[in-house]
């Protein structure tokens, strides 16, 4: 899950990137009057954004899972290795296979790390958004009612405020506009009056609202920022076109901007809406008043209308799916953990992969509990760790039908083609699941089906062991007669306290499995080094 949330965030900073990239291109090379095509362009980006990230965890289609599939992408297959292959090997090799669950740990927790800096810097965001409301608030409840003889094109609410140094909207619902005290009602504040009037009639204050969000949300993604700060330009560019073409008087307004602005230097904004322009900003929009023509007017060849239908399909089309939603629960691995065959089956006949692995969602308490690592045991009880939280745990649906003890559904799933020995990290293989919890009767199945009943694990050791460790005799009995070696050793789990090696025998004695223990003893099992070439 949380591998899947970092990756969908990767692809939100690459398309942030590149469509803060494409819209700096646009704006170089088109004329200076086409500002609509500008300001629609940018901002259909920057609400695609966040339909890239949902996009991204939504479930994988089953047509698409061959492209970019979650059991690829997030969780690589283990192989069970068999002993003849384990004893050939190396001593490097054996720690080599071990070191690839713990990259994978270290992986996870660098991605946990990050998406907890992401929250941190979001609930950083979100209060400083919050503050900017109550603000602009506080500001409109301060502000006075004022009254005007201008003849202004739109019926609007005029307040005049001692904390605000030009005109701006306040308010989403009912807007108003707030003056500085000493505004003067001639021809130049017709103009910005007039400017303000365009903002309310283009509702940029509720779009304003959602472009903070996004950028709120998505704090890290240096785009979003990039492409907010141009919407912004371009959105006061076209509001200066709107006062123009209702008062016809363009230099008017580009005096009163230049005035505005000498006086916006002098102090810091207060809340989200009250925010002087740029320089470059500044510069621009002056530009575009000097020189206004009949072409400033002109019908736009792309709106916004036009302009986020169309990267909408691209980022469905382009935008893989890493599925972090789907890794809330899959319908398959539901219907086998509570042993729909009715579901199960309607989920193979449409195709659903049988053999897709689900990443574990275990606590780091479980896994450390697992690993019998009772330094990390502490510090996570230390803090905070819950002791008796109990999750779920996937795998391959195999594995999830051979934990829960439901033959019928082991059945069904071999017969859609499930692999045997598929394993996943932290999850072992079918057989290691089965041996686990006793359910001899799948045991047997699996069996005759071609399972290595030595089938070595990185991490999860073999089906006799685990077997052993849990206390399940009947098991370890029918793995013996199937020819599992009660004496076969196989290197520990990275950084686990119980010793560098595991076997049937030190298990039993590890877990207190006395009646499994004096049954090895008698059946010959021996604790010792593995023998290596």
């Amino acid at each position: 899950m949380i591998l899947a949330l970092f990756q969908s965030a990767l692809f939100v900073l690459i398309a942030s990137t590149a469509f803060s990239l494409s819209v700096f291109g646009f704006d170089r090379l088109a004329p200076q009057f086409r500002i609509r095509e500008r300001h629609d362009l940018a901002l259909a980006a920057v609400f695609t954004v966040p339909i890239i990230f949902l996009i991204a965890m939504t479930p994988a289609r089953q047509g698409a899972v061959e492209a970019f599939n979650v059991s690829s992408a997030v969780v690589e297959p283990v192989a069970v290795i068999p002993p003849e292959t384990l004893a050939s090997l190396p001593a490097s090799e054996w720690v080599s296979h071990d070191q690839g669950l713990s990259v994978s740990f270290i992986l996870t927790g660098l991605g946990f790390v990050l998406v907890f800096v992401w929250m941190i810097g979001l609930v950083w965001a979100g209060l400083g958004l919050m503050r900017d409301l109550w603000n602009l608030n506080r500001l409109t409840g301060r502000a006075v009612p004022v009254s005007s003889e201008l003849p202004l094109s739109h019926r609007v609410v005029l307040k005049t405020s001692a904390d605000v140094l030009s005109p701006m909207v306040a308010g989403f619902v009912r807007p108003v506009i707030l003056i500085p005290e000493g505004f003067r009602f001639d021809e130049a504040g017709e103009a910005v009056l007039e400017h303000e009037i365009a903002h309310i009639r283009r509702h940029d204050a509720m779009t304003g609202l959602a472009q903070r969000i996004i950028a709120s949300v998505f704090w890290w993604a240096p785009g979003v920022h990039h492409l907010n700060r141009h919407v912004r330009s371009m959105r006061e560019a076209l509001c200066d076109q709107a006062a123009v073409r209702t008062q016809g008087k363009p230099l008017v307004l580009a005096h009163a901007l230049l005035d505005a602005a000498q006086k916006a230097v002098l102090a810091r904004p207060l809340t989200l809406a009250a925010q002087p322009p740029r320089k470059s900003e500044l510069r621009f929009r002056v530009n575009a008043l000097t020189q206004v023509r009949a072409e400033s007017v002109r019908r736009s060849f792309l709106n916004l209308m036009i302009a986020l239908p169309v990267l909408i399909i691209l980022a469905t089309l382009l935008t893989p799916r890493v599925g972090a939603l789907d890794l809330l629960e899959s319908p398959l691995i539901q219907a086998v953990r509570q042993g729909d065959v009715a579901t199960l089956e309607a989920r193979l006949e449409r195709g659903a992969d049988v053999n897709r692995i689900w990443p574990t969602d275990g606590t780091a308490l479980i896994e450390a509990s697992r690993r019998s690592d009772a330094v990390m045991v502490a510090l996570l009880l230390d803090a905070g760790a819950e002791p008796d939280l109990v999750t779920r745990q996937s795998g391959t649906a195999l594995i999830a039908a051979a934990r829960a003890g439901s033959l019928d559904v082991v059945d069904l799933l071999l017969e859609a083609g499930a692999h045997i020995d598929l394993a996943a990290p932290q999850n072992g293989s079918p057989l290691i699941n089965a041996a686990r919890g006793g359910h001899v009767d799948i045991m047997t199945r699996l069996l005759m089906s071609g399972a290595d009943p030595n089938g070595y694990v990185p991490s999860d050791e073999t089906p006799l062991i685990n077997a052993a460790a849990a206390g399940q005799i009947g098991a370890a009995e029918l793995l013996v007669n199937a020819g599992a070696d009660v004496s076969l050793t196989v290197p520990a789990a990275p950084g686990d306290f119980g010793g560098p090696y595991r076997s049937p025998l030190s298990e039993a004695k590890r877990y207190e499995q006395t009646a499994m223990e004096d049954w090895l003893v008698a059946n010959g099992a021996r604790h010792q080094p593995p023998q290596m070439n």
